[in-house]
């Protein structure tokens, strides 16, 4: 149940950022921070999504999204010096500080301890249960 609750505590943290955050960009994202800069072939391939959806969510995690409105900031994007045509995306720092915070999260570093003061009322029957086990 542990593992559960971490994964609830990573999931609060992407809504914090939006509360429609599509899985998709947190695809992208997960596989930006595991094999750093990475272009959107290796995006397409990593993921499994199409050209479309990966230039899509690309736009949202940078600073300025498709609808030239402010984006997540999480990522950056750059031209291939060896080919023009393609874009690399790689972590901002606040991109890399988000990574660490979900990877604090999910290593047991950020997860709710067993005398910690939390409101009965916001917390579920198995989650009483786990912090009294």
């Amino acid at each position: 149940m542990k593992t559960m609750v971490q994964m609830q505590r990573v999931t609060q943290e992407w809504r914090k950022l939006d509360e429609g955050m599509s899985l998709q960009a947190m695809a992208i994202f997960q596989h930006i921070s595991i094999h750093g800069a990475s272009n959107s072939v290796e995006l397409q391939q990593g993921t499994g999504l199409s050209q479309s959806a990966v230039s899509r969510h690309c736009m949202a995690l940078t600073s300025i999204n498709r609808f030239k409105k402010p984006g997540y900031g999480l990522v950056e994007e750059s031209f291939d010096p060896y080919e023009r045509r393609r874009k690399i995306y790689r972590l901002t720092s606040k991109g890399e500080q988000f990574a660490r915070k979900l990877t604090s999260i999910l290593e047991g570093g950020d997860v709710v301890k067993k005398d910690a003061k939390a409101p009965a009322a916001r917390m579920t029957v198995n989650q009483k249960e786990d912090i009294n086990a």
